[in-house]
């Protein structure tokens, strides 16, 4: 659970470096991820070790990925249009 969230943050490393290659890494992180927090929930329940840290972590690692999966994105297309949000013109 804790390499789920993981992967939320260097996912959302990935989608905002203007490296074409490391976006595509990004994403690829970012489709891939629900693998890992699948197979942690099958192996508790096979091995009959459920607890109740799994329960809390799996909607914080849910939570973690989300967002960086939106700053991410929103980083990316911040960085691909070369957005000023305070530029000289617009406080004139």
């Amino acid at each position: 659970t804790m390499m789920y969230a993981i992967c939320g943050v260097v996912g959302a490393f990935f989608l905002s470096s203007g490296n074409d290659s490391m976006i595509y890494v990004g994403l690829g992180i970012f489709f891939l991820k629900s693998v890992l927090d699948w197979a942690d929930g099958l192996l508790a329940t096979i091995k009959n070790n459920l607890t109740e840290e799994g329960g809390v972590l799996d909607p914080w690692g849910a939570y973690v990925n989300s967002q960086g999966f939106i700053i991410g994105i929103g980083l990316y297309v911040f960085n691909s249009t070369n957005d000023q949000t305070l530029n000289k013109t617009s406080l004139e």
